[in-house]
């Protein structure tokens, strides 16, 4: 079995802002005795929805770090053409914002009188 090595680096700059890298270093075979960590579960893009894809909202932070626009599109697209807002917020700035709440809150409302 080939594993991945993978190298997450946070840095802080002088505005105090942080900003985090990940590097894929190289692919190797595990040693015996040291612990392997397999990260291909937590890909979202190789689960199955449960619910058909129109009951689905991605929200893409533009100026996400941690989860990059391209990714949540590549999910959009292994899931079978979800919703999909791109908006110009952050990682945690979307989570935040009371307009986006709103805007959310009226989609799932809207999907849930369709249902009805």
């Amino acid at each position: 079995m080939r594993a991945l090595t993978v190298r997450v680096n946070v840095t802080g700059v002088a505005d105090g802002s942080r900003h985090c890298r990940v590097g894929f270093l190289r692919a190797h075979t595990p040693q015996p005795g040291r612990r392997t960590v397999r990260l291909d579960p937590l890909n979202l893009a190789n689960r199955q929805l449960k619910l058909a894809p129109e009951h689905v909202l991605l929200i893409a932070s533009q100026h996400d770090l941690f989860a990059p626009i391209k990714t949540v599109e590549e999910l959009c697209q292994a899931w079978g053409g979800t919703e999909l807002w791109r908006l110009r917020h952050g990682h945690i700035s979307v989570l935040m914002s009371m307009p986006v709440m709103e805007r959310t809150v009226g989609w799932v409302a809207r999907k849930m009188q369709r249902d009805n």
